[in-house]
């Protein structure tokens, strides 16, 4: 009779057998898979395809010719959206990965040679640029038709030297976001982020040098046309 129908079973119950189990000899037993541990990723959110951003980059430097259109290239690209996501720094910190990669070098290595190093061109837009700022040009001067090249040139010197620091800030700020724990410690990676915040800064200074010798050069270009002389 069933317990809680109060019915006759159609079927005797079944007994469960005790297993026939032999303990096996010893080297004969099983041996247990070890799985890999999962190890954290390098990379930071929004870069899930860098590991295979990173093959192809090795692949080329063994030089192995990847054209586009290659079909190994196609679902490599990072997709981005909103909200941004922030990386989550393990506590207490850690390297990440402890060797950097061949592509990590080459796209560090890329930021800090712009950023690192003057070239005679920088040094000559440093000194265009202040030859522009200590022209004469407003009414109580002299007009002079050969300021207005000059305050030209001091203005391509300006932009150039602001996209320069731009392209730094965008470097490693990049970098960063791409390994967010490839710095040795923490104070390393404040010295990092101290450095994005001085270049951008230094752009800052660069957009107002420039501004300001737009200024002058639209005081230059009135004073040209009320003399008449053209103004290119």
């Amino acid at each position: 009779m069933g317990f809680l129908s109060g019915k006759l079973r159609s079927k005797p119950e079944r007994k469960l057998s005790e297993p026939t189990y032999e303990t096996p000899k010893y080297g004969e037993q099983s041996v247990a898979r070890h799985y890999a541990q999962h190890q954290p990723s390098k990379f930071g959110p929004h870069f899930q395809k860098g590991p295979a951003q990173e093959e192809i980059y090795d692949r080329r430097a063994n030089g192995e010719k990847m054209l586009p259109g290659h079909p190994d290239l196609r679902d490599r690209a990072h997709s981005f959206h909103q909200p941004r996501q922030h990386h989550a720094y393990c506590d207490p910190f850690e390297t990440r990965p402890p060797k950097w990669s061949n592509q990590m070098k080459a796209e560090h290595k890329r930021y800090h040679y712009s950023g690192d190093n003057k070239t005679s061109q920088n040094f000559q837009n440093e000194a265009d640029m202040a030859i522009g700022h200590n022209l004469p040009v407003a009414d109580r001067h002299p007009f002079n038709p050969s300021h207005g090249p000059i305050l030209q040139t001091g203005i391509a010197a300006a932009r150039a030297e602001r996209m320069k620091q731009n392209y730094v800030v965008q470097g490693r700020e990049g970098f960063v976001q791409k390994y967010p724990q490839s710095y040795k410690d923490e104070k390393a990676l404040g010295t990092h982020h101290r450095q994005i915040k001085e270049r951008r800064q230094a752009a800052a200074t660069r957009r107002d040098q420039e501004d300001t010798l737009q200024i002058k050069y639209a005081t230059w270009t009135k004073r040209a046309e009320l003399a008449g002389n053209s103004v290119s």
